[in-house]
Parts: C-alpha cells; sequence; structure tokens
C-alpha cells in the first residue's frame, strides 16, 4: 500500500509516465476482471471500461484523499464505469432499432461461479467500503492475512476477523438473491475465479494510449485544444492498432513500399530533367567556347539553367540519401497510424481554436475515434469543408449529450416528481451520471410542444407535453436538430435547427 501510495504521489504531483505505468500492471487485472463480469464477458467493452478507469485515476490522482485503499477505489471506479458502458450500449442498440432478443442462457448448476459471476459486484456494492476493501485485498489481490492488516491499519488477527465478517455479508447478500453457498465455499470461489488475467500486452498499450489521452478530455477548458492535437489522436491510434494487430504490420508495410515508390518516381523524373538541362547547357558552353561574344540573353539563360541544375542535383542527392521511418517494433506500429493522420487533426483543432462562434462546450463528450473519423473524411481546406466539419462534430457532440447523459437524468427525474419535468434545468444536476457545467444547460431549454413544427411534434408523439431543445444554433444553416423529449429522444440531421427557433 505505501509502495501505492508513493506512485500516486509521483503521479500527482509530477505526472510520472512511469508511476502511471507500474500502477496500470499493479491492478491490471483486478479492473479488468471487474469489467469483464459486469459486462458479461464483452472483451472489447471491457478494454474500453479499463481505459476509462486508468485516465480517470490518473486526472484524479491529486484528489484520492489519504488513506483511501486504492483497490477499492479502482473497484468502485471499474464497476460504476462498466455499469455506465451497459447502460449507454443498451441505449445505442435501442436508438438505432438493431437490438435482437436473444434467449437467456441457463445457468449450469454444476459450475457455481456461473451463478454467482453475474450477481457479485452488484453484492459487493452493499458491502460498507471497510468490508468490502477486506475482501478485495484478500480475494481479489490475492494477499495475506498480514498484509492486509498492513494495509488496512490494522493486525493481522482483526484483519482475519474482518475478511471472515465481510464474507458472511456477502454470503447473505448472494443468498437473498438466490444463490446459496457457505462462507468456506464462497471464499474458496472468489480465491480461483474473480481475478481473470487481462490480455497479454494491454499493459503496455494501455499505459501509454491512457496516459496520452488524459489531457485530450479537457477539450473544453481554454488552452487544452493544442495538447489534445497529440494526445487524443495517439490514443485512438493506439487502441485501433491494438484491435489490428494482425492485420496491421502488412498494412504499414504497404504504405511504406508505397512512400517509397513515389520517391523512386519523383528521383527519375529529376535526373530526367538534369539530362535535358546538362544537354543545353552544354550546348550554350560550345557556343561560349565559339563566340568572342556572347549575346546577353543567351549569359542570362546559361546562369539560369545552371543554377537549376544545382538546385535538382542537390534534390536528387537528398533523395538518394534518404531512409524513410520503416516502423519495426510493435511500438512504432502503435505510432505510425497517428503519425498518417496527426496534420489533418492538428488543422481541424487549429481552425477550431481559431473559429470560437464554431465551438460549443459539448464537444467534451466526443470520443478519440468521434475526433479522429471527423477529421479524416471531412475536406478541411476551404470554408466550406471547415465549416460542414464543425456542424458535424456540434451535431454528434449534442446528441452523446443528450441520449447519454440529459434524456437519462430527465426520465430520472420525472420517475421521483410524479411524472413531472423540472422548472428549470439546473434541478437536473443530482440525476447526470457525470457532472453537467451550467454553460451546457444554459444552451438548452424547455418548451412545450404545442409551439413546435408540426414534424417536430409528429416524431416526438401525442403523448409528449413538452420539451428540451437548444436555444440558438452556432450555424442556423448547417445544425441539425436534436430534440429530447419525456420518451424519447429525435434528432433531425438534415432540418435547420432555426426551425425549431421559427416555431417559436
Amino acid at each position: 500500500m505505501s509502495d501505492d501510495v508513493e506512485l500516486l504521489r509521483q503521479l500527482a504531483n509530477d505526472g510520472s509516465e512511469a508511476a502511471f505505468s507500474e500502477l496500470v500492471v499493479r491492478h491490471l487485472d483486478l479492473v479488468y476482471s471487474t469489467a469483464l463480469r459486469v459486462l458479461r464477458g464483452d472483451v472489447h467493452l471491457a478494454q474500453d471500461v479499463v481505459q476509462t478507469v486508468f485516465i480517470d485515476l490518473a486526472r484524479k490522482a491529486r484528489s484520492i484523499r489519504k488513506g483511501v485503499i486504492l483497490e477499492g477505489w479502482l473497484y468502485e471506479a471499474a464497476r460504476f464505469a462498466a455499469a455506465k458502458a451497459v447502460r449507454q450500449e443498451q441505449r445505442r442498440r435501442a436508438r438505432e432499432q438493431e437490438a435482437t432478443t436473444m434467449p437467456e442462457s441457463t445457468p449450469e448448476p454444476s459450475i457455481p461461479w456461473e451463478e454467482l459471476s453475474p450477481l457479485l459486484d452488484a453484492a459487493m456494492g452493499e458491502l460498507r467500503t471497510a468490508d468490502r476493501d477486506a475482501v478485495l485485498l484478500r480475494f481479489f489481490r490475492r494477499n495475506d492475512l498480514n498484509t492486509v492488516g498492513a494495509a488496512l491499519g490494522i493486525s493481522e488477527a482483526a484483519a482475519q476477523k474482518r475478511v471472515e465478517r465481510a464474507v458472511h455479508k456477502l454470503r447473505a447478500i448472494l443468498s437473498r438473491r438466490g444463490v446459496t453457498l457457505s462462507a468456506g465455499a464462497l471464499g474458496a470461489l472468489l480465491a480461483d475465479s474473480a481475478v481473470r488475467a487481462a490480455p497479454a500486452g494491454l499493459a503496455a498499450t494501455l499505459a501509454h494510449a491512457s496516459f496520452l489521452g488524459i489531457s485530450a478530455r479537457c477539450l473544453a477548458a481554454p488552452g487544452f485544444l493544442k495538447l489534445f492535437a497529440a494526445t487524443k489522436l495517439q490514443a485512438a491510434a493506439a487502441i485501433t492498432m491494438l484491435a489490428a494487430s494482425i492485420a496491421a504490420p502488412l498494412l504499414l508495410q504497404h504504405r511504406v513500399k508505397a512512400g517509397l515508390s513515389e520517391q523512386n518516381q519523383m528521383m527519375r523524373q529529376q535526373e530526367g530533367e538534369i539530362a535535358q538541362l546538362t544537354a543545353e547547357n552544354q550546348r550554350l558552353g560550345r557556343l561560349l567556347d565559339n563566340a568572342q561574344t556572347l549575346p546577353s540573353a543567351d549569359k542570362t539563360e546559361l546562369l539560369k539553367l545552371r543554377g537549376e541544375i544545382g538546385r535538382l542535383e542537390k534534390d536528387v542527392e537528398d533523395l538518394r540519401h534518404y531512409q524513410p521511418a520503416i516502423p519495426k517494433t510493435r511500438s512504432e506500429m502503435l505510432a505510425f497510424p497517428a503519425r498518417l493522420h496527426s496534420q489533418r487533426v492538428s488543422q481541424f483543432i487549429k481552425q477550431l481554436e481559431a473559429a470560437p462562434a464554431e465551438k460549443i462546450p459539448e464537444l467534451r463528450f466526443l470520443t478519440d475515434s468521434d475526433w479522429l473519423s471527423l477529421a479524416s473524411r471531412s475536406a478541411l481546406d476551404t470554408a466550406g469543408g471547415f465549416s460542414h466539419a464543425a456542424s458535424g462534430a456540434r451535431a454528434l457532440a449534442q446528441n452523446r449529450f443528450v441520449n447519454d447523459l440529459l434524456h437519462p437524468a430527465l426520465q430520472q427525474f420525472a420517475k421521483e416528481n410524479a411524472g413531472q419535468l423540472p422548472g428549470d434545468l439546473g434541478q437536473l444536476h443530482p440525476y447526470f451520471e457525470t457532472v453537467v457545467e451550467n454553460e451546457i444547460l444554459q444552451r438548452w431549454e424547455i418548451a412545450p410542444t404545442s409551439v413546435l413544427a408540426s414534424g417536430v411534434q409528429k416524431a416526438l408523439g401525442p403523448e409528449e407535453a413538452w420539451a428540451i431543445g437548444p436555444k440558438a444554433p452556432a450555424n442556423a444553416a448547417l445544425d441539425g436538430l436534436t430534440v429530447c423529449g419525456l420518451a424519447k429522444v429525435v434528432a433531425f440531421p438534415s432540418r435547420p435547427m432555426g426551425e425549431w427557433l421559427r416555431a417559436r
């Protein structure tokens, strides 16, 4: 525990990537196993949750109070992040209407862990913090009782009693959920199956990608857009390359070969030009040898050609000695796509910095892959291309905010207030899953559906009496319209947002 405290101090005070990497290596299996259980074995989502948890650890290292057991903090963070990922995935499937009904598999009674695993984390959440920390240290981290006692600040005998008491409480909670087994059997199951090893190589990739992605989460804060261009992109590229680790080497080698072929072609073209200019230079040189007086125009032409030959010869020599950075190691391969796309992402970010009117605070809800996709598929070299890219970023950011935060908070508020909507959006603050700044809520308003355009009313349905929409667009000609009712969210990508305003 003292080592964890020192590593956290180094991370918080010095931003030490080495300390962060060590913390990842120490606690990766615990976080990954917790996420995997909550996500019912979804390996890809579990890896996303792991990255989110360790990014939060790096960002919040300074605020973690003394005396907190890091295993307990990470466990809770993983459980909540995985639960949030489950809700987001369910909402995404519902929105896209792609959900299919899957027959529920019946757990085999002969495999107790299969019955216990889906219920374990919810039951752990009902334990007091001290009891939960004791279980985590003893069974999830597989420490002996002496180490558990040292971490909790108690004696070995007291640690044994606390662990036994915590296991009995956990067994009682599970029995109410239909899983009946003895405290000894529960302890044995936890010791044997609670922690599952994370995939090989994930720790190294995660430590680098997560650490680079920390500052990029602060896009909406002043001064962070420049840092975002490097860190967000590298984190997204690392994750993408991890998923395509088999195909990546072939793709990268193909790109390098294509680049070399282009370089060779340029060399051949310039060597041809040099040959032509050399012949012309020799012709003029012969004229110079055979004539006492050379016309001034020919003299000027001769000097220009000689200067051009010198420049081209230097270019060809540089190309002959050019050695492209062919990625050889896995780390180099992970960074290669980032270098390929960093120019476009940096350009997009710089353009947003130079045009504050194009930015909205909801942009902070976009993910790494969102920014990479927006920058790579847009024509940013023209004013119109940038405007469409910025509009697409705003639309995606607003949809994320409404679907992932605003709509669930609104439904929870109505559930606890007899179906009533808030009179002020500030009343939703306690119901958001994460902090939502006032500057975001101030961009949205509640309006009766009776004053909305007929198309919006029809999309919301007759049961909706009120709806929440944005007050004003950043670009009324391009921005789409996203409206949130109590029962549903509707988005009109091609409908001018001004329609909401005109209908008012």
